[in-house]
């Protein structure tokens, strides 16, 4: 029963160490994948489900960010036709 847990274990560190990895180097499509499959191996874990809510979080965050990048640079589009 042990080795089977420890086997789980491992598999779930392994996702985990993946996901992170990911995570950090803004490879948010990758480390989603990667903590949903640590969630399927121990769907109780917190600390994965935290991980996915950041992602979300980061991903709205920067569509918000080109969003506005775009309103603005539209702004000052039209402001500089008028000029003209």
């Amino acid at each position: 029963m042990q080795a089977g847990q420890d086997a789980i274990d491992s598999e779930y560190r392994e996702a985990i160490a993946a996901a992170d990895l990911a995570f950090s180097a803004d490879n948010f499509d990758v480390a989603r994948d990667k903590y949903t499959a640590a969630l399927a191996i121990k769907s109780e874990e917190k600390y994965p489900k935290d991980q996915l809510a950041r992602i979300e979080t980061e991903l709205a965050n920067r569509l918000k960010a080109m969003d506005d990048a775009a309103r603005q640079a539209d702004g000052d589009e039209q402001r500089f036709e008028r000029r003209d």
